[in-house]
């Protein structure tokens, strides 16, 4: 069993397809853990500690529903309760686990688990929860779509009348997406009869009616590794809530001049914030990278990139969190702050959250996207500073092929790799490609610096 399952932007994600559901009036009902212990933040020494702070506004914003009690196993009897937030027609609904105590630790965090009994029992108690709720709560469902392997495991529990209404939607196409679990936990907690050490994915793919990736390419390369799902595979390219990333007032831009002008306010927003970890010169021209830290999306680009480049009219703003077990995504965390402490027109937002993300992707004038070709299922950063006029340097990866035009919206560099390369096992291979896209990085980022707006 991989207990070791990082993940980034998915609940950004379906908080936008909820907004959207809200907008549209659509009866939307998105099942979840209430996390209560959040997940992560880092200190000034970079070390993790979890954001508490987030109960006292769970309190505020969240309505109590009926509890709901069943059976785990050896877990004995398990009590949820359900919170939910509403708005419109659509509503989340949050799983609080009250007892046993057991089950109240493992749910505590997200994608944190302090040991593989902690990671099963999680999702075990999703997939149950989620079960109940479904079946005994939900009316007229027309469509259950299970986002990602970790919470398809109530696949295992749906009726057939169900499961022709299910689909199971893929948003990793590494194998981190694809973590394994051993039956006995099934049996136990489940009480479904399976037999050995079971990859989640197909556990579901081999029930639900539909499997979606999230971008054309996306699909090219899940085909690659699921042939056998050929007839069920399709994709649908992820998308962003508009009314939740567009900076105000740019619904009612017309023309490049209104544009450079509601860019111009964003960004004396974004200066604002960047003003409260350094002095910075508001003329200088903004470079962004900022996402999850870890591996595949090659952060160390950025980092060479900034210690070759001595062009001091640019203000380089890296940010984002490393999974407190991903020990080279917190590697690359201490660089980045070493890099801020050391250079002048260097950012590093340690805490990058939803708040810090807005300002970024609508002040910026130029975002960097570089993940290893094949290894990001779509991306959605670089579609947030697009609707908000700022071009992006990317990779040939996830859905920046199929948005990105080459030299109109943005500028893209690198390989459009379509089979899977195992960056942590085929390093010489990645070596020679990483260098490659690197020469090419370089010379399109300072095409791109001379011919956008500041």
């Amino acid at each position: 069993m991989n207990s070791q399952f990082f993940a980034g932007g998915l609940g950004i994600l379906e908080g936008d397809k909820f907004y959207e559901m809200a907008k549209m009036n659509r009866e939307y009902t998105v099942l979840t853990l209430l996390y209560k212990d959040g997940y992560v933040e880092y200190d000034e020494n970079l070390n993790p500690k979890s954001q508490n702070n987030l109960k006292e506004h769970m309190k505020e914003l969240l309505i109590p529903e009926e509890e709901l009690e069943f059976q785990m196993g050896s877990l004995g009897k398990v009590i949820i309760r359900p919170y939910s937030l509403r708005k419109g027609k659509a509503k989340v609904v949050f799983f609080s686990a009250e007892s046993p105590e057991r089950v109240v630790k493992a749910t505590e965090r997200l994608y944190i688990e302090d040991s593989p009994d902690d990671f099963t029992i999680k999702y075990c108690t999703l997939a149950k929860a989620s079960y109940i709720y479904i079946t005994q709560r939900v009316e007229d469902v027309e469509r259950i779509d299970l986002q990602e392997s970790l919470a398809s495991l109530v696949s295992l529990l749906l009726p057939k009348e169900l499961l022709v209404k299910t689909r199971l939607i893929i948003h990793t196409p590494g194998p981190w997406g694809h973590p394994y679990i051993d039956s006995h936990y099934i049996i136990d907690f489940l009480g479904v009869n399976l037999e050995g050490n079971n990859m989640i994915t197909k556990l579901s793919g081999d029930r639900v009616s539909k499997i979606l990736t999230v971008s054309k390419k996306h699909y090219d390369i899940t085909l690659r590794v699921f042939p056998e799902y050929k007839e069920k595979l399709g994709y649908a390219t992820n998308a962003v809530n508009l009314d939740r990333w567009s900076y105000p007032g740019m619904e009612d831009v017309k023309d490049e001049k209104s544009l450079i002008k509601l860019h111009q306010k964003a960004k004396r927003e974004l200066i604002a914030l960047l003003k409260m970890h350094k002095r910075v010169r508001e003329d200088s021209m903004i470079i962004a990278w900022t996402r999850r830290i870890t591996l595949y999306k090659r952060p160390y680009f950025v980092e060479r990139l900034i210690n070759e480049i001595e062009d001091k009219d640019l203000l380089f703003v890296t940010g984002g969190k490393a999974h407190p077990k991903d020990g080279i995504g917190l590697d690359q965390m201490r660089k980045f702050k070493e890099l801020a402490e050391r250079r002048d027109n260097v950012i590093f937002l340690k805490n990058y959250d939803i708040v810090r993300a807005k300002l970024v992707l609508s002040g910026s004038d130029l975002l960097l996207f570089t993940p290893f070709s094949g290894w990001e299922a779509s991306g959605t950063s670089f579609m947030k500073a697009g609707i908000n006029g700022i071009p992006t340097v990317a990779s040939r990866d996830g859905s920046t092929v199929e948005m990105i035009r080459h030299g109109e919206n943005g500028w893209l560099f690198g390989r459009d790799l379509r089979e899977f390369i195992n960056i942590f096992t085929e390093t010489e291979k990645v070596s020679k490609i990483d260098e490659d896209d690197f020469k090419e990085f370089k010379d399109v980022f300072l095409n791109a610096v001379d011919n956008s707006f500041r």
